[in-house]
């Protein structure tokens, strides 16, 4: 910071000597006059409103006299660098944030997630300051750094996204049994499993659009037992929400049946009709169903075969055929032979 006294006076002449600055009690310094100017150059001024005052001690010719002045000193502004070790870690990972602060100078730089404080660091004379934690959850941080500033330098402060990566899940589903029937405990167990570590939470049972219910995990595994399958297909499955450390999961167990219950027939009973006292209850009397005739195919060869023979009293009239099969005559017909020409048959 640069002062400067200018002593002027109605007497012909220019005032020499010197003037000393004081700030408040403090002396800061004296310089001497140059055409009617003291300049001093200070950087021991500390922040805040103060009065400054300039006196000159005279010489031979000029007699002494003092100015006032009021000034304000303000803090130097500082810019503040956050940075991240690793970004996305995985759940557990340690990180390491570092805040730069420039002009580097004193005091203490506080690390927040959120509303939470994750710790404080010294700055150092090159103006950093770094803390390492290893508690952040699964999922999107915001960190921000604050530095208050100190006696000489203004505060400031900067944020950044930190994202971790929740561990990666696999759920799976199986029911018990399967086929069911209708009104039957169905047994739905759902399986979490995850490369770092157990999961915990809940796990939802849907049926479609419809949820059944939730259970909790435990070792690994979350089981649900309902009677509200109706009859036909079902597609059952198991969401797994998740927790900071671990991702979501989601198991289909296919389609579960349950079973249609068999028809019962209803059988009519048909009251017997009443009858006059001392009468006697008709009898039932089964008769044996009556034999079929046998069908017999019309026999009629075009030409004589072995037990076939000619039989005629007539040669020229009206022979007749008979036909025997095995012996037995079974059919007998009688046959008109073809008329000849320009004769007649009797």
């Amino acid at each position: 910071m640069t002062l400067t006294a200018t002593v002027t006076s109605k007497t012909p002449g220019r005032p020499s000597g010197t003037v000393a600055f004081r700030s408040g009690e403090t002396a800061l310094g004296e310089a001497a006059l140059s055409d009617g100017a003291a300049t001093l150059v200070t950087a021991t001024l500390p922040v805040g409103s103060q009065t400054i005052t300039a006196a000159y001690a005279g010489d031979r010719a000029f007699a002494p006299s003092s100015g006032s002045a009021t000034h304000v000193v303000e803090r130097a502004p500082t810019t503040l660098v956050l940075a991240s070790s690793v970004n996305p870690p995985a759940v557990g990972q340690p990180v390491t944030f570092t805040a730069t602060v420039t002009p580097a100078g004193g005091g203490m730089v506080a690390f927040l997630e959120g509303d939470r404080s994750l710790g404080a660091a010294a700055v150092d004379p090159s103006g950093k300051a770094s803390i390492t934690v290893a508690t952040l959850g699964g999922g999107a941080h915001t960190i921000t750094a604050n530095y208050p500033g100190d006696a000489s330098f203004a505060p400031s402060s900067r944020s950044l996204n930190q994202v971790v990566a929740r561990a990666p899940t696999n759920t799976a589903m199986i029911t018990s049994p399967n086929p069911s029937a209708p009104g039957e405990a169905v047994t739905l167990v759902a399986t979490v499993n995850s490369t770092d570590g157990m999961p915990t939470g809940a796990v939802s049972f849907w049926d479609g659009d419809t949820l059944l219910g939730e259970a909790p995990i435990e070792g690994g595994r979350a089981s649900l037992s309902t009677t509200t399958l109706a009859a036909g297909g079902h597609e059952l499955r198991a969401s797994y929400g998740g927790t900071r450390r671990t991702c979501r999961g989601l198991a289909r167990s296919g389609t579960t049946w349950s079973r249609r219950p068999p028809r019962r027939r209803r059988l009519r009973h048909r009251p017997e009709p009443r009858r006059p006292p001392g009468r006697a209850p008709p009898q039932v009397r089964l008769q044996p169903p009556r034999p079929r005739p046998l069908r017999r195919s019309p026999c009629s060869p075009p030409s004589p075969a072995p037990n076939a023979s000619w039989s005629s009293p007539d040669q020229v009239s009206r022979p007749t055929l008979t036909l025997s099969c095995s012996g037995n005559p079974v059919l007998s017909r009688r046959w008109y032979p073809p008329t000849p020409k320009g004769g007649s048959v009797p």
